[in-house]
């Protein structure tokens, strides 16, 4: 995480702790059903079907971020309501201006702002395993890294409106250093629910 600024991660953090916290409001309109399962975030890791369907559990958190003014929609799931370290998937998205559907977002695209010594990969995720076991695509190669960087991700949009998001993703994720083991991720699609926006897309 050596190229994310500081304040993003602690963005990053203070949202897990409010999105753990909070359960979407009743008086937000649901598009295309009210019953349960209607949401969703489904992939496969490693070829084995990972499905999370509770609407509580899946959501969407639109940014407009400090200083850049760049957009971001972070797309979270899982499986146990108590339990965010394992069973679970997360997706950020960013761009410069308003996110697009039809566009394919990749990690290896670059947002820079040397003005602010701030810059992002425009997609980075995780995946937490059953077993707690917690996979990474978000580094981008550097000099300073003593291993050669392998992480993949992309995702893109198919709909985007004001109480719902729906797409596709795929990532090649890692462990951490040193013991990086892989887990592939494909067959991503996600449609849940926009719990948090602070700007106007």
């Amino acid at each position: 995480m050596g190229n994310y600024p500081l304040r993003f991660i602690a963005i990053l953090v203070c949202l897990g702790f409010l999105a753990g916290a909070c359960s979407k409001s009743d008086d937000v309109p649901i598009e295309e059903a009210d019953a349960p399962g209607a949401y969703y975030i489904r992939y496969k890791a490693n070829g084995v079907s990972h499905e999370y369907t509770d609407e509580q559990l899946v959501y969407a958190i639109f940014l407009t971020l400090p200083d850049t003014d760049a957009r971001q929609c972070l797309i979270q799931g899982r499986l146990q309501e108590n339990d965010q370290d394992r069973d679970a998937i997360f997706l950020a998205v960013t761009d410069a201006g308003p996110l697009k559907t039809g566009t394919v977002y990749q990690l290896s695209e670059r947002l820079e702002w040397p003005e602010y010594n701030q810059r992002i990969s425009k997609v980075f995720g995780s995946h937490y395993s059953a077993s707690a076991e917690k996979y990474h695509a978000q580094l981008y190669q550097s000099p300073s890294l003593p291993f050669e960087v392998k992480d993949v991700a992309s995702a893109q949009f198919s709909q985007i409106n004001d109480t719902t998001v729906k797409g596709t993703f795929s990532m090649r994720a890692y462990t951490p250093y040193p013991d990086l083991k892989e887990v592939i991720i494909t067959d991503g699609e996600f449609y849940v629910p926009i719990l948090l926006s602070n700007q106007n897309r």
